[in-house]
């Protein structure tokens, strides 16, 4: 398994920061290593980020580095209870492998 790291997370509330929009925020960070992605390729990761449930959303997320991901795109989503899976897509002319990077990530919880 490529992840290198285990997860930290925090909640941070909900209504404080956002209204009611979020009536829970949770960050969560993990050091991951891909494997190497194909040329139109989709490769992805998943990790455990306690407390995550079907419906809550990632609000946002950044990694620590960019170097060699020239034409990669990168996703995260909650795909289900206490899993978080992140999606690496391949635009690029040529197989790209990642260095390893650390991913933050924010994720909301709503009562609509």
């Amino acid at each position: 398994m490529p992840i290198k790291s285990a997860v930290g997370m925090r909640d941070f509330g909900g209504p404080a920061q956002f209204g009611a929009v979020y009536e829970a925020i949770l960050g969560a960070k993990v050091t991951i290593d891909p494997n190497p992605v194909a040329v139109g390729a989709t490769g992805f990761d998943r990790f455990t980020v306690p407390g995550v449930r079907l419906g809550d959303m990632v609000i946002g997320m950044s990694i620590d580095r960019v170097s060699g991901a020239g034409g990669m795109t990168l996703q995260a989503m909650v795909v289900d209870a206490d899993t978080v899976e992140v999606r690496y897509n391949n635009l690029f002319t040529a197989s790209v492998d990642l260095q390893p990077f650390t991913l933050r990530i924010v994720i909301g919880r709503t009562p609509l």
